[in-house]
């Protein structure tokens, strides 16, 4: 986009002119990013990277005295492969343009870009979140299918679902919970999880002030304790970019394998530069940035609904 003195067609030529006590600009506020609440971040310097999955050892045999001792290999799963993207945004502005604007400044407009960078990172991420049972944008988990499905496979066959497709109340949100508290690994040992993060939509924030902030048990007159709140450290945590009204989720976000997650290489950068083809002494700024979301293990995230 080019910004020059046809930019403005009032009468006045106000945004020339000291004319206007005040321009308010919508746009201008900070901007709203919220990944980092939602995925594990990566850093990395290659465009490109693998992961794997596998299993460890199975449980001990009983065995007769003097009776051969037998040997396990680990199990390997299919490995996934990440690519960055490039995303990117510029303005250019022409001389006439910065000498005489009063308002849309080279630094507003530079400000502007930055904000939009960032916002358009949060934005792309947020596809994932918005597509939980499909493979549209962020791919397949390690064992091929949507991040919230009701039969993913562990690598010895066995099947689980971190699928609730249920409004958040307190039946669904006990569920959650003995879903994490059941979980098993890909060897189908129960592995005890820590959920600690309840992600709603806006829609929702009030529910879920009540189920985690009272004492006693939610939306009843009787004297019992909120079992929710006991044995968990819960938070909850309104995401704005959910599009869904009955959207949520129950995440280990402190577990060491969770995922999804964001690989960035290079965070927004902003280059200003003469525009010097064809000599029209116009300034360009540009951005770019690199990053790629993906999921990977699904187990840690409990899908309540989407």
């Amino acid at each position: 986009m080019t910004y020059n003195i046809a930019w403005d067609t009032t009468t006045d030529r106000q945004y020339f002119k000291n004319l206007m006590k005040k321009v308010f600009r919508t746009t201008d506020e900070p901007a709203l990013t919220e990944y980092k609440t939602m995925f594990k971040m990566v850093d990395s310097k290659d465009e490109y990277e693998k992961f794997g999955r596998d299993a460890g050892l199975p449980l001990a045999e009983q065995i007769a005295d003097g009776g051969a001792i037998s040997t396990y290999e680990p199990i390997q799963g299919t490995p996934k492969d990440v690519r960055q993207k490039r995303f990117a945004l510029g303005f250019k502005i022409t001389s006439g343009m910065k000498k005489f604007n009063k308002w849309l400044t080279v630094q507003d407009l530079t400000k502007d870009l930055k904000t939009v960078m960032l916002e358009s990172k949060d934005v792309e991420c947020a596809k994932l979140w918005n597509n939980l049972t499909s493979t549209t944008y962020a791919g397949s988990t390690f064992d091929g299918f949507a991040i919230a499905y009701a039969l993913h496979t562990n690598l010895d066959a066995s099947t689980f679902s971190n699928y609730g497709n249920a409004a958040l109340g307190v039946g669904s949100l006990e569920d959650a919970l003995i879903y994490h508290d059941t979980r098993v690994d890909d060897r189908s040992r129960i592995r005890p999880g820590q959920p600690n993060l309840l992600a709603v939509h806006p829609n929702e924030r009030f529910d879920a002030i009540e189920l985690l902030g009272s004492a006693k048990q939610p939306y009843t007159a009787n004297n019992q304790i909120n079992s929710l709140t006991k044995d968990f450290k819960l938070e909850y945590f309104v995401y704005h970019r959910a599009t869904s009204a009955t959207w949520w989720v129950l995440l280990d976000k402190n577990h060491k394998n969770f995922s999804p997650i964001v690989i960035t290489t290079q965070e927004p950068d902003i280059k200003m530069q003469d525009d010097v083809e064809g000599l029209t002494r116009s300034m360009a700024v540009t951005s770019e940035q690199f990053f790629e979301y993906e999921a990977l293990e699904s187990r840690y995230v409990y899908v309540g609904d989407t």
